[in-house]
């Protein structure tokens, strides 16, 4: 893979250890939630993202291991339970102050195991088709080589 060298493999394996059991619970969430609760929950979140980025709310909390897995857990819960945690995670990872080229590679690479997990139990419970399955893993990983390779030709995010 030719974005392998820029993943931050520390901080996807402490994102990982929280988001991937989360994830498997949040996908079964979403399952059985409403949809318009659903709905709401991703516009809180999206809400919250953008009061934190504009007033600078975080700025100045330093992270340890411990919270980065932590917000893995809610990036992961998220991600289960309304299909996307981008929005958490790009903050954290912001907030870590990653290079682009680090935060693109880094983003993606926590992803794809989250993203196989949620196509499986999505399918499992005909959210998605079986037949569709394979397809939608293969493309959205393509995505985000696309995106890799997207931001080593821009100067910013």
């Amino acid at each position: 893979m030719f974005f392998r060298k820029h993943i931050d493999w520390k901080i996807t394996f402490l994102i990982w250890a929280g988001a991937v059991p989360l994830v498997v619970i949040g996908s079964f969430l979403m399952v059985h939630a409403p949809g318009e609760i659903i709905k709401k929950l991703l516009g809180a979140i999206i809400l919250l993202y953008i009061v934190n980025d504009h007033f600078k709310l975080t700025k100045h909390i330093k992270l340890n291991n411990y919270a980065i897995t932590a917000a893995g857990g809610v990036y992961g819960s998220f991600a289960g339970i309304i299909g996307t945690g981008s929005a958490i995670k790009a903050a954290l990872l912001n907030h870590l102050g990653l290079r682009k080229e680090n935060f693109i590679a880094t983003m993606s690479a926590t992803a794809v195991l989250l993203n196989i997990l949620k196509t499986v139990i999505y399918s499992k419970y005909s959210l998605i088709s079986k037949e569709d399955t394979l397809l939608i893993v293969i493309i959205n990983n393509f995505c985000g080589l696309l995106r890799i390779r997207w931001s080593k030709k821009t100067k910013s995010i």
